[in-house]
């Protein structure tokens, strides 16, 4: 759900160049919660180049819901939205119908899923679709903003007024050693004290150890 100067604005950012992914159902509810009688709403059908056949919602039995996306197999949940082609390119199968489109749009494009594989993701702790995930990556040429080794880890940049820090956040209840890849143009570990934990220090390397159920903060020089 989102408003129609919303859905105006991501619009306006695909013209420009801008690369949208999106799962099933995006803005169906618009201004004041009325669903839209054309779907994708606000306009966004012709963002998408797509118009919605059919939709189920199908919490209970959503892990019924299987595609392919090229090679991988992929699990569904949640929703099951399929389309009709209004000058997008069908990119995934489920049964007779395609559930994921992917478009030009201005200088940018699209590509809208049918269903939310994110929850299969979420329900399966990251068991399920993690391939799908990183060719959904490869698909956008986006670069990765950190890179690491250990996948029970995890990563954020943040840039402000003071500067750039790295953020390792690990959930889990055992220190993680991780190797870190920085993608160039955001600068390097800096050695010294960490932001966090303070009585932590960086050395002169890509590796480091995030304690337990904790963060680790270390700014980028």
């Amino acid at each position: 759900m989102f408003t129609a100067e919303q859905a105006a604005r991501i619009k306006a950012w695909v013209e420009k160049g801008g690369t949208l992914i999106a799962e099933a159902c995006p803005g169906y509810f618009g201004d004041r919660g009325h669903v839209g009688q054309v779907q994708p709403n606000m306009g966004l059908d012709t963002l998408f180049g797509v118009r919605q056949a059919d939709v189920e919602f199908m919490p209970d039995i959503g892990d019924r819901i299987k595609f392919r996306f090229g090679n991988t197999a992929v699990d569904g949940s949640g929703y099951l939205q399929s389309y009709t082609l209004s000058g997008g390119n069908g990119r995934g199968d489920f049964s007779d119908g395609r559930l994921a489109v992917e478009n030009s749009f201005g200088k940018g494009r699209t590509l809208l899923i049918g269903t939310n594989p994110s929850v299969a993701y979420h329900q399966t702790d990251g068991k399920a679709n993690g391939r799908f995930f990183a060719e959904l990556l490869e698909w956008s040429a986006a670069t990765p903003h950190v890179t690491l080794s250990n996948r029970a880890v995890f990563a954020r940049v943040h840039k402000g007024e003071s500067g750039c820090f790295l953020w390792l956040v690990n959930p889990s209840r055992t220190p993680q050693t991780i190797e870190v890849s920085i993608a160039e143009g955001l600068g390097k570990l800096a050695a010294g004290p960490a932001i966090w934990p303070i009585s932590h220090v960086h050395g002169d390397t890509t590796s480091d150890v995030v304690p337990a159920r904790d963060v680790l903060i270390l700014k980028l020089a």
